[in-house]
């Protein structure tokens, strides 16, 4: 993995709602395959490869590297997956491509947790005060 991400998991983030850093290899691994089924030719995707590394909580939409030859790039593609098992039309699954990790966490990641915050700040400071009380 790039050493942006490495270096954001060393500090301890594992998530900015409503973003969440994957830890389950396994999940990982399927996302990775129903990805490499939906671009499969026929399908024009420029991204044949991938991995993913987070999630969204609230859209199916997961960030991932670009890899190529099996190394990842650094690039991110935030990816819609249709889960339907096969190769799928142009256009689909959907994705977006930040040139770099920290491109994606300042635009993306720390965007939408600035969002996220202002709808849902308090109800997640309670909810994390009452567990830790």
């Amino acid at each position: 993995m790039p050493v942006p991400y490495r270096w954001i998991r060393v500090h301890g983030v594992r998530e900015l709602p409503p973003w969440e850093f994957l830890d389950d290899q396994a999940r990982a691994l399927a996302l990775r395959d129903e990805f490499l089924l939906e671009v499969q030719e026929p399908n024009p995707s420029k991204v044949r490869d991938w991995f993913p590394f987070a999630a969204h909580r609230a859209r199916d939409e997961f960030a991932g590297f670009e890899l190529v030859a099996g190394k990842a790039t650094g690039a991110v593609c935030v990816v819609h997956l249709t889960w339907r098992r096969r190769a799928e039309q142009p256009g689909w699954p959907s994705l977006t491509r930040h040139d770099s990790f920290w491109a994606w966490f300042r635009g993306d990641m720390l965007d939408e947790a600035i969002e996220w915050a202002d709808l849902n700040a308090e109800a997640d400071v309670l909810d994390l005060e009452a567990e830790r009380s």
